[in-house]
């Protein structure tokens, strides 16, 4: 009886309540490298490092940034920690958050769906500052500043 409720345990917590060990928070800094690891003491210089190489969340520390973010891995979110500048995001993948930039010249753009764009400044943009593409669905835009 013993083994038989250890077993329903292993296969309960295995199964039913799967945890992602390999989630963690990654960081940005203008004067970091992107040899670099992307922890908080060593972090990665660009932000299209983090998009090609995180897997939960980034944190961009104030700078700026001259780079037009190209997101093609789902579900991370960007957050800045500080005034972070960048050229523009284009978002092709799901589950995204953009927080608290200051996007100017590309804009954000966006061909996926259950996108997050909040609390950004977008401005002196080449066309739209926010643009939906083709069958985009369920995305959020709110609090930002797009002028």
């Amino acid at each position: 009886m013993k083994y038989i409720i250890i077993s329903i345990f292993i296969f309960l917590f295995t199964t039913v309540l799967p945890v992602n060990v390999n989630a963690s928070t990654k960081y940005v800094n203008s004067n970091g490298s992107d040899e670099n690891d992307g922890s908080q003491e060593k972090p990665w210089k660009t932000i299209q490092k983090a998009a090609d190489s995180a897997d939960d969340e980034v944190i961009v520390e104030g700078g700026d940034y001259n780079e037009s973010v190209n997101i093609n891995k789902p579900n991370i979110k960007f957050k800045t920690s500080g005034s972070a500048k960048v050229k523009g995001f284009s978002i092709n993948s799901e589950g995204i958050l953009i927080s608290g930039f200051d996007v100017s010249e590309n804009g954000i753009n966006i061909q996926s769906n259950n996108c997050r764009i909040e609390g950004n400044v977008i401005h002196d943009t080449k066309n739209e500052g926010v643009k939906l593409l083709n069958s985009t669905t369920g995305c959020k835009i709110k609090n930002n500043k797009i002028r």
